[in-house]
């Protein structure tokens, strides 16, 4: 929610044009974090699943829920680089971004919670690889809400308003994986919608922007820190194998949290 209010920072003279020049580099940094948080979460969906066929189908099926929402909700996700310069927004199409994000984050808290409860840490290392990812997204919809007609305040109050939709999956989220019966395919959903997003949105935009060998290899370098970054996190937090944590400990969360 804080993120949201990083648009500010666009309004610094001489900041707006650097940010959006370089917001694509940051669009391959976050496809290096949310890959291997990816990694880490299919990891866990193969251990608390019933089955790997059970595991396999919902990554598929986590996949497939990003794939029909961004096809028929396209403005759940835009980024606006220099290469849409081109592209006019004007005020009802930024108020659909505005509901696609708040779809949009309400998924994040619904997927981000089975992480949590899996382990804090894991949860932690999911977080910072949304982190990453919702202030590319952020910033972006500060721009069109700017030229959809919005004034600097009006674009900051509601980002900041639509990113709170994300506690209400937080806390639907934490209801669902209470019930230790539905970790598994929420841990495989959280998953397959992390790495659809990896490589159908974030790869080929990073490609897309890159104009020659030079940016290509920036664009590589990019995506490889945020890959060491994330795996750095999981290496000092410590995180613990699915196979090392008490499965009775899971089942008294939803005591210690009041949920039934």
């Amino acid at each position: 929610m804080l993120v949201s209010l990083g648009g500010v920072l666009t309004t610094v003279r001489g900041l707006n044009t650097f940010v959006e020049r370089h917001l694509s580099y940051l669009v391959s940094f976050s496809a290096g974090t949310f890959f291997i948080v990816a990694l880490s979460l299919s990891q866990e969906a193969f251990e608390f699943s019933a089955s790997d066929l059970l595991a396999s189908l919902t990554l598929v099926a986590g996949a497939a829920f990003v794939f029909a929402i961004g096809h028929f909700m396209p403005e759940t996700h835009h980024h606006h680089e220099v290469a849409d310069a081109a592209d006019v927004h004007d005020a009802p199409s930024a108020r659909r971004i505005l509901w696609g994000d708040a779809l949009h984050n309400l998924g994040d808290g619904l997927l981000l919670a089975p992480a949590f409860i899996v382990d804090v840490r894991l949860g932690m290392a999911a977080a910072v690889g949304v982190l990453v990812h919702e202030t590319i997204q952020e910033i972006s919809e500060f721009f069109v809400l700017r030229q959809g007609g919005y004034s600097t305040r009006q674009a900051l109050v509601r980002n900041f308003a639509v990113s709170s939709t994300v506690l209400i999956g937080i806390v639907l989220g934490f209801a669902l994986s209470s019930v230790h019966l539905f970790l598994g395919p929420l841990l495989g959903l959280a998953a397959g919608a992390f790495f659809f997003v990896v490589l159908s949105d974030l790869i080929p935009r990073s490609v897309a922007a890159s104009n020659n060998v030079r940016e290509h290899i920036i664009h590589a370098f990019a995506g490889l820190l945020g890959a060491l970054l994330m795996i750095g996190v999981n290496y000092i937090s410590g995180h613990e194998h699915a196979d090392e944590i008490d499965p009775h400990s899971i089942e008294h969360i939803g005591k210690e949290m009041h949920i039934d």
